[in-house]
This record gives C-alpha cells, sequence and structure tokens, in this order.
C-alpha cells in the first residue's frame, strides 16, 4: 500500500451558464481544468490523512512481521523437540503450524482490507467535500466549465487554464476556517464542564 493517496477522477466537474473568467485564456470560453488527484495530496486535510494511513500501514506491517515471527519462533522449536517427540506429536505440531499460518494468513487479509476500505471511504469524503468547495468556488469566481486534467481522455491541458493552485488556497482556506471552528466549540465545550462542576461543587 502507498502513502500517496489515489483516486479515480469524475470529468466534467463543473458547469454553469457563465461566461466571464479571471485570467485572459478563460475570458473566452470559461473553461477551465484542475487536477483533482493533486488538490487531495497537496491539500493540508489530505496530507493530514496521508499521514494517518501511513501511520496504520507501519502498523499492518509490524503486525504482518510479528505473525511471521510467531510462526518462525514455533517451527524452531518444533525442530529442536523432533528428536524427542514421538510420531503423533510432531504430526499433532505439524496440524498446529499449519492451522496457526492460516489464522494469520486470515487475520493479515481481513487487517489489510479494513485498511484499504478505511482509506477509500476517507477518500471519498475528503473528494466530495473538496468539490463541493470547488463548486462553490467556480460559481464565484463565474467559470462555464471546469474539466478534471486526471480524466480519462484528456490529452493534453494548457497551464494557462488550470487553476489547481486557486482550487488548493480555497480548500485549504476552508479547512484552517474548519479548524479554527472546532477548537472553539472545543474550548467552550470545556469552560461548560467546568462550570457546571464548579457549580455542582
Amino acid at each position: 500500500m502507498k502513502k500517496v493517496l489515489l483516486f479515480v477522477a469524475s470529468g466534467v466537474i463543473f458547469s454553469s451558464n457563465f461566461l466571464n473568467a479571471e485570467d485572459n485564456s478563460s475570458k473566452i470560453s470559461g473553461l477551465v481544468s484542475i487536477d483533482s488527484i493533486g488538490l487531495m495530496q497537496k491539500s493540508k486535510e489530505g496530507q493530514k490523512l496521508a499521514v494517518v494511513m501511513q501511520s496504520k500501514i507501519e502498523e499492518f506491517q509490524k503486525t504482518v512481521q510479528n505473525k511471521q515471527k510467531e510462526l518462525v519462533n514455533f517451527q524452531e522449536e518444533v525442530l529442536k523437540q523432533e528428536k524427542v517427540l514421538s510420531q503423533e506429536a510432531l504430526e499433532e505440531k505439524g496440524r498446529k503450524l499449519v492451522q496457526m499460518k492460516k489464522d494469520a494468513e486470515r487475520f493479515l487479509s481481513d487487517k489489510e482490507q479494513a485498511i484499504k476500505e478505511e482509506l477509500e471511504k476517507h477518500q471519498i469524503l475528503l473528494r466530495n467535500k473538496q468539490m463541493k468547495i470547488f463548486d462553490d468556488f467556480c460559481k464565484k469566481e463565474k467559470y462555464s466549465v471546469a474539466l478534471d486534467a486526471r480524466m480519462p481522455g484528456v490529452l493534453f491541458v494548457s497551464n494557462s487554464v488550470d487553476i489547481t493552485d486557486k482550487a488548493l488556497k480555497e480548500v485549504d482556506k476552508k479547512y484552517d476556517d474548519e479548524v479554527v471552528k472546532n477548537l472553539v466549540a472545543k474550548n467552550d465545550s470545556s469552560k461548560k464542564a467546568e462550570s457546571n462542576t464548579k457549580k455542582s461543587a
């Protein structure tokens, strides 16, 4: 699994009846483009998600190593006892080793799948959130059509119509506002809880 967040981009992100745009190349057609994957990767919230998921991946890798070590240790222990154990006991140890391998494979497979599903879930939520912000941004800037440069079939997009950096600033600004809002709400809740505690005392 890679740290880089991957998501299949959609085609036309936004379309309206407005005809004006900021840069000269867009004034004629009102057409702009965006790199949706780059937006997710470069955004503050996207980078935070990447760090969180990378931590989970590293934890999973340690679990894999521990399971492998557990199997190796058991196998080495059986080999050490090979000369003193009966044939029946050795066969029992062999069956146990096989079962341990199956259990480990099943456990690790489920764990890996859970991480993939969690990553996909967060990616979808983040993409939807950012596309809503971008949609509002396009309406505010009066762009006519916004294309995703990662859309299959798009062979070339001129930098003159690429507004990914502008969109990134807007997305990060909204994220910063959200962080501040949550901190204020958390602080207010703490003060309220503290006040109620003092009243109860």
